[in-house]
């Protein structure tokens, strides 16, 4: 976790800063990926209906996330979240997606939906596009 020591005189920090904070002081300069984890991720949360003063939810369950620093060598550090409800699910995940990396920083799988995704995104704009025209 965080300790408040380290970041006494500035506790409004984002992730992705204290991350990078982080990294310097958790990660060889040498590693293309490091991984910070894992960490228990507790949300207090309490939401309820004014009109009937209904609790709506009343806590969350706990998660649990590793977080990813990829170094490419261009210099360029880059952040993301391994997340499950589930320690264990989580802990026997890490090696599969972290060990299919792509060059876009993506794991394998997840680049080849985006990638889809996005042709399908091109192909509607297209189909619209010719048939917007018309009218």
């Amino acid at each position: 976790m965080v300790s408040k020591e380290l970041f006494s005189e500035n506790m409004n920090l984002n992730d992705t800063h204290i991350l990078d904070l982080k990294s310097n002081s958790l990660c060889n300069s040498s590693h293309q990926l490091c991984l910070i984890g894992p960490l228990e991720i507790d949300t207090n949360i309490y939401v309820y209906r004014e009109d009937t003063s209904t609790v709506v939810i009343n806590g969350a369950p706990k998660r649990y996330a590793y977080y990813a620093i990829l170094r490419i060598p261009a210099g360029v550090q880059t952040f993301f979240r391994l997340e499950s409800m589930d320690l264990q699910v989580l802990s026997d995940s890490v090696r599969e997606v972290f060990s299919s990396i792509t060059t876009s920083v993506l794991p394998s799988y997840i680049e080849k939906v985006d990638t889809t995704a996005k042709n399908i995104t091109k192909g509607l704009f297209y189909l619209s596009f010719n048939v917007f025209t018309r009218y």
